[in-house]
């Protein structure tokens, strides 16, 4: 069995979705053979991957799918529609949201996609507070405030490992809520000073 994790993010380093791949890596490469590619700039053959059991993970976009994730998965579409072998799909998203149910629209997204494409559909995690995820990477996953994302990215990769699907599962960073806001707003002030210009007193 072979599985293959599927970088949805644009950035080409110090991602969210790279650092929960990585942990993914670490649960997993005892039990099964994986494979990791960028959706970005996938330029492999299709046939390489379509009878693998598949992770998507990815970044909310506007409670979506990224547009560049969403043209890897239509052309995965193509590919599907003549392939005999119809492999497991899970998802993980990570949003900037502190509340992880607000993935709840993307993972719907793939779903519908998994079961239009004729794969299994077999569920997924929605991460909340994205935005954490990369700036506490000295954190280990199930410590301290990302203790709950560890139990889940754990949870999630032993079904992968043992062939089985899950309920969609969303959680939050251990952290408080106010204080993650107060911290996004500082560090999009900053940035915006940074670069000579001011937000409004909106925000």
């Amino acid at each position: 069995m072979r599985v293959t994790l599927i970088n949805g993010s644009p950035k080409s380093d110090n991602s969210a979705s790279g650092v929960i791949i990585n942990e993914l890596v670490r649960l997993l490469r005892t039990q099964v053979d994986v494979n990791t590619i960028k959706a970005m700039n996938y330029i492999g053959h299709y046939d390489d991957i379509i009878r693998d059991t598949l992770v998507l993970v990815f970044p909310l976009y506007c409670d979506g799918v990224p547009s560049h994730l969403l043209r890897f998965m239509e052309q995965m579409y193509s590919h599907c529609q003549s392939c005999a072998d119809k492999p497991a799909v899970y998802a993980v998203i990570n949003a900037g949201f502190f509340e992880g149910i607000q993935c709840k629209p993307a993972m719907d997204i793939v779903k519908n996609w998994a079961n239009r494409t004729g794969l299994v559909w077999s569920g997924g995690v929605g991460i909340g507070g994205g935005g954490m995820i990369a700036d506490v990477q000295k954190v280990p996953f199930g410590k301290g405030p990302k203790k709950s994302i560890g139990k889940a990215l754990d949870e999630l990769a032993r079904h992968i490992a043992e062939g089985n699907s899950m309920p969609a599962k969303y959680v939050n960073h251990n952290f408080p809520r106010f204080l993650y806001r107060w911290l996004a707003h500082h560090g999009w002030k900053s940035q915006a000073k940074k670069n000579g210009t001011t937000l409004g007193k909106a925000y």
